[in-house]
Parts: structure tokens; sequence; C-alpha cells
């Protein structure tokens, strides 16, 4: 017995339609990488405040593990009450670097798909009309009726629980 595979093809290759250019991986993650280097403070600021994150976050068990030690070593009232206060404030601290790092990450995100967005439609606007018509309306779409401003607040804003992610 065979197995006849359908290999899926483009409606615009069906159609015999023009398509577009598409970058390969390399110039994708050459414009990847020279977008994130365009906002490289908030780059910087999402990295270091991740990192800060992650480490106030392993001080909380290695901390718990220490007032167990002293448990078991019988010490004193005044060395627990302070690595009690300890863990709390590791763990403060690591909730707030978490906000500050998804914030920064988004904000981030949100400043590069911006710029993507505007780097793509100053390339399609500089195109031959009639290419970018023969291709088809659909094929190149700026994502959404707003402004890149507008995307860049609802990007950067934290989620709520009316926004898909």
């Amino acid at each position: 017995m065979t197995a006849t595979v359908q290999v899926p093809t483009d409606e615009a290759e069906e159609r015999g339609r023009p398509t577009l250019p598409i970058a390969s991986g390399r110039e994708t993650g050459r414009v990847f990488w020279r977008l994130i280097l365009g906002n490289r403070w908030l780059a910087a600021g999402s990295v270091l405040a991740s990192i800060a994150a992650s480490v106030a976050a392993v001080l909380v068990p290695i901390l718990l593990g220490r007032v167990v030690d002293l448990v078991v070593d019988q010490g004193s009232s005044s060395d627990l009450v302070r690595l009690v206060a300890a863990i709390a404030v590791a763990g403060l601290c690591a909730g707030v670097l978490t906000a500050v790092s998804r914030y920064l990450v988004s904000r981030l995100g949100a400043e590069v798909c911006a710029d993507l967005r505007e780097d793509v439609m100053e390339k399609a606007l500089r195109m031959d009309s009639a290419r970018l018509e023969a291709a088809g309306a659909a094929t190149l779409r700026p994502g959404s009726p707003r402004t890149s401003i507008g995307s860049r607040r609802r990007f950067a804003s934290p989620p709520t629980s009316s926004q898909p992610w």
C-alpha cells in the first residue's frame, strides 16, 4: 500500500499571482538584531531586570534552608526574625522585579513590532504599485487600522482579562 502525500501550495502560486519578496532566515535575523539594538537601553534594562528577578527568586529557597538549619541548631529567635524578614524582602523584590522585567520586555516587543511595521510599510510604499496590487491586498496588511503609536501603547500596557494574552 502506498500513501499519497499532498504538499500544500501557496494560494498565490495556484492562481499564478506574483508574490512579494520574502526575506531569508539570515536576513530576518539581521533585521531582528538591528531592531533590538535600536532599542538597546530597553533591551539591556529587560535583561538586567530579568536577571535581578531571578536572583531574588533564588534567594527565597536558600534563605528557607537557612531557617531550617537555624531551627535544627536551635539558634536564637532574633536570627530567625532576621531570616524571615530577609525572605519577605527577597520575595517582594522578586515580585516587583518580575513585574518590571515583564513590562520592559513587552515594551521592547512593542517598539520592535512598531519599527518592523514601519519598515515594511515604507518598503511597500516604495514598491511598484502594479506589482503590489497584483500580489493582492491580503498579502500586505499592517495588522491593525491603529497607528503605530496606538499599538505601542496596547503592547506596552500590562495585560488585562480582556486582552487575549
